[in-house]
């Protein structure tokens, strides 16, 4: 089931208070791009394969193009609305479980040893603590997503 989304028209009303911690609690990915962009960051603008129907509708709304925007608030529109990019620039489609919103989708530290993955810890440059392992399975994987989508072809 798509769970229909707002764009706004005014930042006023979703832009953030200042107490936003990257710290990976939260997959709300277009706030994080806004945040670097706010912050002067750059990032070059999508060369996707097509631009969904549903991203192309939500932007028209306001009278924007996708070609418009720039790189952050490209990936950052794309991801609210649903989606996601392969490295050819295909674009798929996200389908949240049971009912979570596309911001609740990360696992927490918790949530991600309960998959029986082994949790590395990675010292950030700021000295903060981050978890990882490329060796995890999508086996093992699968007793902990809160997504999926569709890989195609």
């Amino acid at each position: 089931m798509v769970l229909p989304r707002e764009l706004t028209t005014s930042v006023d009303r979703w832009a953030p208070s200042g107490t936003f911690e990257f710290d990976g609690s939260t997959s709300d990915l277009a706030l994080q791009l806004y945040l670097r962009s706010q912050d002067g960051d750059e990032l070059a603008p999508l060369i996707l394969s097509s631009i969904p129907d549903t991203v192309t509708s939500r932007l028209s709304e306001v009278n924007v193009a996708f070609e418009d925007l720039d790189g952050f608030a490209q990936r950052a529109v794309l991801w609210d609305s649903g989606f996601t990019m392969t490295p050819d620039g295909d674009v798929k489609q996200i389908w949240t479980l049971d009912g979570l919103s596309i911001r609740e989708i990360a696992l927490t530290l918790e949530e991600y040893k309960d998959t029986n993955c082994t949790a590395f810890k990675c010292t950030q440059p700021d000295g903060t603590a981050g978890y990882n392992n490329n060796l995890c399975t999508g086996t093992e994987m699968l007793t902990g997503v809160k997504s999926e989508y569709d890989p195609g072809d």
